[in-house]
């Protein structure tokens, strides 16, 4: 069969495939799915062009201060971070689901306690030793002083986290997406 044949049957076969699609966009779950990929891309190009503008903006010395300071407040997320969001939105997904009044408040106050009770812990023992660390491992312990203010204020966020869980949780995919981005 020359090329030239071939087109009717690839043509025919692309038109099946983007009738499939238009098909599974009607779907909830396939059109959350793709507003998800689509966001995860977006905020990913809108990362990417703020760390060029920073980089730019900040110069070389400082733009380096800035990245260590993320760095060390990374190292103190990784300990403070036990997976509590991920399970309660299970969780309250399934008591959502069967209108379980008594369920929803639980999994709402674990998903208060739990952050709070970590950030008392690891995250002031962060703020009281990130000049330590920072000295220790960058050999500059203002920059565990700039950390403990964006330590402080992840415990400010959570009311934003929270508005984020229930977004997830309510299937408002596109809300969600938005807020998650401007974050």
């Amino acid at each position: 069969m020359t090329p030239l044949k071939r087109w009717p049957a690839i043509l025919n076969y692309m038109n099946g495939y983007l009738a499939s699609i238009k098909r599974n966009l009607k779907h909830h779950f396939v059109k959350d799915v793709f507003v998800l990929q689509l966001g995860n891309g977006l905020g990913t190009v809108l990362s990417f062009a703020a760390a060029l503008v920073m980089a730019r903006v900040f110069k070389p010395e400082l733009y380096g201060q800035y990245v260590l300071v993320f760095t060390l407040v990374g190292l103190f997320g990784l300990l403070m971070n036990f997976g509590e969001e991920t399970a309660a939105t299970s969780l309250l997904a399934e008591a959502y689901s069967r209108k379980d009044r008594r369920k929803i408040l639980e999994v709402v106050a674990y998903y208060f306690k739990v952050p709070l009770l970590v950030f008392l812990t690891v995250g002031l023992l962060g703020i009281i030793l990130a000049p330590l660390f920072a000295g220790l491992l960058y050999h500059q312990p203002i920059i565990g002083y700039w950390s403990r203010i964006i330590l402080l204020t992840n415990i400010c966020l959570l009311g934003f986290s929270f508005l984020l869980f229930i977004f997830k949780v309510i299937r408002q995919i596109t809300k969600y997406t938005v807020l998650e981005n401007l974050n």
